[in-house]
């Protein structure tokens, strides 16, 4: 929820980021990056800085950091 608390804080527009790699990472190994479509702060829509909305936003943006991991490589 640590992103959550940053938004709470600084509304600030947040990247969602994936990391791909088949197996153990290795130093000097290739990894993908893939970067998603920047979400404002207005369209996270956090409403306070309780328990239940800093959740509520942590879910979000691990949903959008899901969809672009199924997407794959």
């Amino acid at each position: 929820s640590g992103i959550s608390v940053i938004v709470a804080n600084t509304n600030a527009t947040v990247v969602p980021v994936s990391i791909y790699h088949e197996g153990k990472i290795k130093l000097f190994d290739k990894v993908t990056v893939r970067y998603g479509k920047p979400i404002s702060a207005e369209e996270i829509g956090m409403k306070d800085a309780s328990r239940n909305e800093l959740r509520r936003v942590s879910a979000l943006l691990m949903d959008k950091i899901t969809e672009q991991w199924e997407l794959g490589y």
